[in-house]
């Protein structure tokens, strides 16, 4: 579940995630929300990275050092 919450006009709105995996059998929920992180597919990146460490398809070091590269580039009004 997606979810953006917008408090004001004059900053980004909050940004929410919510899901769990694997589908048929979960063993997993990752929640994310990021104030004022403006859409929920920034939230959304950011649950993929927790699943992709959980699963083994990364590590916590490729993970910190990637920067914010694929974050959204929102401008506030939007």
């Amino acid at each position: 579940k997606t979810g953006t919450a917008q408090e004001s006009r004059t900053r980004g709105n909050h940004a929410f995630f919510i899901s769990y995996g694997p589908y048929t059998n979960p063993e997993i929920c990752v929640t994310v929300n990021i104030p004022y992180g403006y859409t929920s597919s920034n939230a959304a990146a950011v649950a993929k990275n927790v699943y992709r460490l959980y699963y083994g398809y990364t590590s916590l070091d490729e993970i910190l050092n990637a920067g914010a590269l694929r974050a959204s580039n929102v401008v506030i009004g939007d």
